[in-house]
């Protein structure tokens, strides 16, 4: 796959169109939720309601292109670490709430993906997703939008356009608020799938 932003909106529709699905709730994490969010925007009458995990925004760019430079320069040294990696050392890796058969399959989905071409690519077109997400920030949806971050971002929140676009809900945890606060995100999601 190459995973361009208008690639990767257009596979999401493919998949939707194949498995014949509409009346969408979108769950995204991070990036994902970019993409979840750029999809609504497209797709507005497929599309009921959206739950973001702490979701970028545009004025985040400067710290999003500094860690996506990083992995841009050291992607042929993690090519080379590839050749070595192994299922038991990326276990370590995957979230540790799951049971073993789970974080083994995770564990394993990720060692395919470790230093895959795809990603670079997607690094690559960061770029082009923050300017296409800073036009989009400045569209409000009429769909429910729930926002969840972590209490230690949750200023940096109000102070994004992610105030203004959807409801904001905080909890103690980290970035991986899915695996830090599961919890909280299941009780999000509920809430979300039941006014929707």
């Amino acid at each position: 796959m190459v995973r361009t932003v208008p690639h990767i909106l257009a596979n999401l529709e493919d998949v939707v169109h194949h498995e014949h699905v509409s009346n969408l709730l979108l769950v995204g994490q991070s990036l994902g939720a970019s993409y979840a969010f750029l999809y609504a925007q497209q797709h507005l009458d497929n599309v009921c309601g959206l739950v973001l995990l702490e979701p970028p925004y545009a004025a985040m760019a400067p710290q999003l292109l500094a860690n996506v430079q990083s992995f841009i320069e050291n992607y042929p040294q993690l090519v080379q670490q590839r050749q070595t990696l192994t299922l038991q050392q990326l276990l370590a890796e995957v979230n540790p709430l799951n049971l073993l058969a789970e974080r083994v399959a995770n564990a394993r989905i990720d060692l395919a993906a470790y230093a895959n071409p795809s990603i670079l690519t997607e690094a690559q077109c960061l770029p082009q997703l923050v300017t296409t997400l800073r036009t989009a920030e400045k569209r409000v949806l009429t769909l429910p939008i729930q926002v969840l971050v972590t209490d230690q971002r949750l200023t940096a929140y109000q102070q994004s356009p992610w105030c203004q676009l959807g409801h904001l809900v905080h909890a103690p945890g980290q970035h991986y608020l899915h695996w830090t606060n599961e919890n909280f995100v299941r009780q999000q999601l509920l809430i979300a799938l039941s006014q929707s």
